[in-house]
């Protein structure tokens, strides 16, 4: 097996980051050292960032970043009724 390398056995892997280059790199390099290096493809997962975001980092990115969408819409909503919300202007 070792020597006719892993891509006999392994047609395709998946690197799934998070966005830490440290990581992707070594994970990389992993696929290379395997003779894989041509047969992986990279995926970021980005989190949402700022204010309530930080209490909700032990969820799911899904349902994060579906938790952020409906306080954003609430958010947005609320300055729209409020009155504060700014048009751009045309002209």
């Amino acid at each position: 097996m070792f020597e006719t390398g892993f891509h006999v056995f392994i047609k395709r892997a998946v690197v799934i980051g998070n966005g830490f280059a440290g990581a992707e790199n070594q994970c990389i390099g992993l696929l290379r050292a395997l003779g894989l290096s041509s047969r992986y493809s990279l995926h970021r997962v980005m989190r949402p960032r700022g204010a309530v975001n930080e209490w909700l980092h032990w969820l799911p990115v899904s349902v994060h970043k579906k938790v952020d969408n409906v306080i954003r819409k609430i958010y947005d909503d609320s300055r729209c009724i409020l009155g504060k919300k700014v048009m751009p202007a045309f002209g």
